[in-house]
């Protein structure tokens, strides 16, 4: 593999905004290497405003999955897209779904670097795999693919979304925010909700810090699809503390919330999505684990981990 130079490359990961944004390192040390080569992003459709923030992507293929039907025609279309491609390097980063198999086999890349883990080695239809380990952060299990072509160095920082002064002035003058702030995530993906930090702890944590600091703002942040739930702990914080708190839950977009984050004093939340961004904004961020590793997922500078080990863990769910 030393020998080839890659002019494009397929990265294949449909769920999971904070696996994305741990793969980062692996693309910008491909991009260091063969800064000619062309990266490719194949992805769902939930992700698609969000790889558009990523400058190292020079194109996406996105799976529309909202329904049976909006998968089936959009699979189809990925795959013609993807047979008209000359594709030199094939990454599945997918490892509990066997759904990225079907793009990896067609995509007729002359490599195909897949993940295994411990309880599964076998080779499958991969030219090589490599092992996701739990005692290690994942974007080293990724950067692993990288060693293949003896890169001169590796890139270990996360890629560091770049800000537009006037994005994050013009959300903080629409949600009246002045001053310092702190950010505050309850939520967790749908397929993750094990990993929530209980309700009423965000409501006794807010509660607190409201009344040792009554002139910081605390936002609370979510997509709209969470915003009910965190329009609950909202309403349930002491009505004395209603002034310092800003629900923002469903009402920013993908850049807006970045920009946010960029800024915060404080980020506190769940092992999720907008977690691995203030991690790759390098903000101070307390990371609420549960089932998770945090070793693997919240190994990061500027982070502090509060870890529930249960009697599964290091586990997904």
């Amino acid at each position: 593999n030393k020998s080839v130079t890659p002019k494009t490359i397929v990265v294949c990961k449909f769920l999971g905004m904070g696996s994305i944004v741990q793969s980062t390192p692996l693309l910008q040390t491909f991009k260091k290497q063969f800064p000619d080569c062309k990266i490719i992003y194949l992805s769902s459709v939930t992700n698609k405003n969000f790889l558009g923030q990523i400058s190292l992507i020079d194109e996406t293929i996105i799976i529309n999955d909202k329904s049976l039907f909006s998968t089936i025609i959009s699979t189809l279309s990925c795959i013609r897209i993807l047979l008209s491609k000359q594709i030199d390097l094939f990454i599945d980063l997918e490892v509990y779904s066997n759904f990225s198999k079907i793009f990896t086999i067609v995509s007729n890349a002359d490599l195909k670097f897949g993940l295994t883990h411990k309880d599964n080695k076998k080779q499958n239809i991969y030219s090589s795999t490599f092992q996701l380990r739990t005692d290690r952060p994942v974007f080293k299990s990724y950067l692993e693919m990288c060693k293949s072509f003896n890169p001169q160095s590796l890139i270990h920082e996360l890629y560091q979304f770049p800000i537009k002064d006037e994005t994050r002035q013009s959300v903080l003058e629409r949600f009246g925010i002045s001053g310092e702030y702190i950010i505050v995530n309850p939520n967790a993906s749908d397929l993750r909700i094990e990993r929530r930090w209980p309700k009423e702890n965000f409501v006794s944590l807010i509660n607190q810090i409201a009344g040792i600091n009554p002139t910081i703002k605390i936002l609370l942040i979510g997509s709209s699809s969470e915003s009910n739930y965190v329009n609950e702990i909202y309403t349930s914080v002491n009505a004395v503390h209603q002034n310092s708190i800003v629900n923002t839950a469903g009402k920013l977009s993908i850049e807006e919330l970045i920009a946010l984050i960029s800024g915060t004093k404080l980020m506190i939340t769940n092992d999720t999505g907008p977690m691995h961004l203030s991690f790759a904004q390098l903000r101070p961020t307390l990371a609420l684990f549960g089932p998770a590793s945090p070793i693997q997922f919240g190994n990061h500078n500027h982070s502090t981990v509060v870890y529930k080990k249960v009697s599964c863990s290091p586990c997904v769910h």
